[in-house]
Order: C-alpha cells, then structure tokens, then sequence
C-alpha cells in the first residue's frame, strides 16, 4: 500500500492517511483546521513513485478586503477639492484681484480645506479598515 505524502509550502512535508488523500474535500477540510489558507487551494496528486503518492498542495492568494471592493469600484472617482483649488489658483494672477475677490478666493481656500480633511480622514479610515480586514480566498490562480 502507497504512503500518501502532502506538500505544502511553508509546511515539511508530511504523510497522511489514505482515506483522507483520496478526497479533495475530506483532504482540504482537515490541513484547513491548522492552515484555513488552504480552502481553495490546488490539489495535484503525482504519481506513485517508490511506493510514495506526492499530493502537492498549492495555495492561493487571497484578497484582502474583498467586502470593500464592490464599494470602492461605486465610489466616484474625483480629486481632492484643496488639490483642484491649488491648480485654479495657479491659473490665477493673485496681484489682480481685487478686496472682494481676495475674501471670496479665502472663503473657497477654507470651504476647500475643510473638504479635503474630511475626505483625507475618510481614506485613513478607509485604509485602517482595510488592513484590519481578514483575508478571503481569490478565485483566481496566481500565476507566476
């Protein structure tokens, strides 16, 4: 009888139970209880050679996030509104300005600013939840 040996990276390899290599599923579910990276990973089973059957086992990266992404992909895409003004003003010849335009000009600096804080604290939380978020398996491969 075969003697069923998993290889996985970042794991020495180790022998297993012949009841457990012969399904996919059984296999995933019992290595996914110390190593839960391996849930969708690939399974290639190699001939037996020496009375050894190499089950390699290949994970899969993940994506981390995955419940923001929908969001994200909605969100309108713009710039930051101090960044916009910034570029206006350096359209603008400052010295031709007279008193009332300078007080509008100040009042669109601080209405600016003001929107940029808020998005700029808007995306550092959005970032904070992002690397606090647990990973979720990728459908797809990763091709190197």
């Amino acid at each position: 009888m075969a003697v069923y040996q998993i290889k996985c990276e970042g794991v020495p390899p180790f022998t297993i139970d012949p009841a457990i290599a012969a399904n996919d599923d059984v296999l995933k579910a019992m290595i996914a209880v110390s190593m839960p990276e391996v849930g969708n990973a690939t399974i290639t089973r190699h001939p037996e050679k020496d009375g050894v059957v190499v089950i390699e086992i290949v994970k899969r990266a993940g994506t981390k996030g995955a419940g923001y992404l929908d969001y994200l992909v909605e969100c309108p895409c713009g710039i930051n509104p101090a960044q916009a003004l910034y570029q206006e003003v350096q359209t603008i010849n400052l010295a031709e300005l007279t008193p009332e335009g300078v007080l509008v000009l100040d009042r669109r600096i601080e209405k600016a600013l003001e929107e940029g804080d808020k998005i700029g604290r808007a995306m550092a939380s959005a970032a904070g939840r992002l690397q606090q978020s647990s990973g979720t398996a990728s459908p797809f491969p990763v091709l190197m």
